[in-house]
């Protein structure tokens, strides 16, 4: 059963892949467009499982995968009495990928009589990204978060185009012939998010991976829409490493701006001083010399320097969390150069 999922739990996940995936997450940039030869072999062979086989090498081309994944196909001979693959359990099954002792892998489909190559190929797609995130050893514990999770990495890695054409509800009316006669509607659904979830997910995904291609299987509408608003992240982005930037000088400057307070103060202590001038500064810069000789202030500095590099490694951050870093940055650097005055007042 499709479900829809917020723009908030899809934005987690994302950045979740995005930060545990290695870098380029697939061997080709961009989104995978099922090649034309490949659609005319699935359909004229009526969906063998040569064909369905070679489908799934070349998504695991794209998707730089060194381990292949044997595909077993079962066709559905009529609307209602369902042909499953060895021990697949229903039609209703319609996907399901397996690792066998000795890491064997495999997906399993089953044709149902009313489903397409578009039905197929989107099936596949979500069976070939859980062979990927597997390769990669990450999986939801409950399995419904399991699904949704492999939906939205379908969508994250480039495969959102296949699970757009084949999420669609398939529906059709068979009629009860009578004196009166009745007409029942019958809906077939794959896919455990449904489509808006999907064109969202794509949506960000372009987004935090910085790739427009990925809108390219949006609807016109809704790409120029999402085209806009990756330039205005990119932007955002750009304003937001040239603050990082900044700020990162910034410590710096009140890194060096210590060690020159904590050096004087060191040369007035070893020429014998700094009882006789201590007093010139009262207890309060006499405590705050102690400080720096100390290293209580060093701590400060290195601790916020440790931030700082959170900050500039993490991908997205929450409201606030620069501005927070900003001030605290722009406090030590005011500190610093106080410190300074501090040394060379009680340098005499």
């Amino acid at each position: 059963m499709q479900q829809e999922v917020s723009l908030r739990q899809i934005r987690q996940k994302v950045r979740y892949l995005h930060a545990r995936l290695p870098q380029p997450v697939t061997a080709i940039q961009g989104a995978y467009v099922l090649p034309r030869h490949l659609r005319e072999q699935v359909v004229t062979s009526r969906f063998s499982e040569e064909s369905l086989q070679e489908l799934s090498n070349d998504i695991g081309r794209f998707l730089g995968l060194r381990s292949g994944v044997r595909v077993k196909v079962g066709i559905e001979s009529s609307e209602h009495l369902p042909a499953p693959v060895g021990s697949a359990e229903q039609a209703d099954q319609v996907g399901l990928y397996k690792v066998r002792p000795g890491g064997y892998r495999e997906i399993e489909l089953t044709k149902k009589f009313r489903f397409e190559l578009e039905h197929i190929a989107a099936i596949l797609a979500h069976e070939c990204t859980h062979n990927y995130l597997y390769s990669h050893g990450l999986e939801e514990a409950d399995d419904s978060e399991d699904e949704i999770l492999t939906d939205i990495a379908a969508a994250y890695l480039g495969l959102g185009g296949l699970l757009l054409e084949g999420y669609v509800p398939i529906v059709w009316t068979t009629e009860t012939k009578g004196f009166w006669p009745e007409y029942t509607m019958h809906t077939i659904q794959i896919g455990y998010l449904n489509r808006p979830s999907i064109k969202s997910a794509i949506e960000v995904s372009a987004e935090i991976r910085d790739l427009r291609e990925l809108l390219s299987s949006l609807p016109w509408p809704r790409r120029i829409s999402a085209s806009l608003n990756l330039k205005a992240a990119r932007r955002e982005r750009k304003a937001r490493l040239r603050r990082l930037q900044w700020l990162q000088a910034a410590l710096e400057q009140a890194k060096g701006l210590h060690d020159q307070a904590v050096s004087s103060l060191r040369a007035v202590t070893r020429d014998g001083q700094q009882n006789r001038r201590s007093h010139r500064g009262g207890k309060a810069l006499f405590n705050l010399a102690n400080d720096l000789l100390l290293g209580t202030k060093a701590t400060e500095l290195a601790a916020l320097s440790e931030e700082l590099a959170r900050v500039r490694q993490s991908n997205e951050m929450e409201d606030g969390q620069l501005e927070a870093v900003s001030f605290k940055v722009d406090s030590i650097l005011r500190n610093a150069k106080y410190w300074c005055r501090v040394a060379r007042k009680l340098c005499g």
